[in-house]
């Protein structure tokens, strides 16, 4: 017998219903192939912060277009509303890791400046080799800049994380950081004392552990 128009929509509602969480999971899950999980609770990256080893790559969080309602038209878009927020889990994640000692450097573009301000608050170097140069030879730029049992945190865009390269000169990553669903994505990383880093995956904002985890 055929269904009702009425009973056809509950059904349709109650699938979907269903089935959007799944297809969320699926939608996080598939974006993110050729980035490494943090699998292990965070166990490694809160080791690496304490030692002073932890590398954090970060592109910007979300950034205002000119046809956004609650941005300001320009050539340096800075932050949307979900933008803000972004930067401040990042920041949450920072803090639930512990105490640290840490150097941040960020480029001079708006939208990198509002995330490393909220994310890591203050002591930030503003570097235009983050937005100029960081295509080039960012992994040799990093080892320069990482001092001995101090943090380094580097808030740059989709590009430049999308062209580091591994010491085999292959891609540290397999997808592609610019879409919009990458906002405050974080590449983490452990410095391992010899020009080299360990890479220990990636994590997007929403996931980091919450303050005080």
């Amino acid at each position: 017998m055929p269904m009702s128009r009425r009973t056809r929509q509950v059904t349709i509602v109650a699938a979907l219903v269903i089935l959007t969480p799944i297809i969320a999971v699926f939608y996080r899950v598939a974006f993110a192939v050729g980035c490494p999980d943090i699998s292990d609770d965070y166990a490694q990256t809160r080791q690496a912060w304490n030692d002073g080893d932890l590398i954090v790559v970060m592109r910007h969080a979300e950034k205002c277009e000119e046809e956004s309602s609650n941005c300001t038209a320009g050539n340096n878009p800075g932050l949307t509303v979900d933008g803000i927020v972004q930067a401040k889990q990042v920041g949450h994640g920072l803090d639930s890791l512990g105490p640290g000692a840490s150097d941040t450097y960020f480029s001079p573009a708006l939208r990198t400046a509002m995330t490393a301000h909220i994310a890591v608050g203050t002591d930030l170097t503003e570097a235009e080799w983050l937005v100029k140069d960081c295509r080039v030879d960012l992994r040799q730029k990093i080892n320069a800049h990482k001092q001995n049992a101090r943090n380094l945190i580097l808030v740059t865009h989709s590009s430049c994380l999308n062209d580091l390269l591994d010491p085999a000169d292959n891609p540290v990553i397999e997808f592609d950081s610019g879409r919009d669903e990458n906002s405050g994505i974080s590449l983490l990383f452990r410095d391992n004392h010899d020009q080299s880093m360990e890479t220990i995956g990636c994590v997007l904002p929403v996931d980091w552990p919450a303050r005080n985890s």
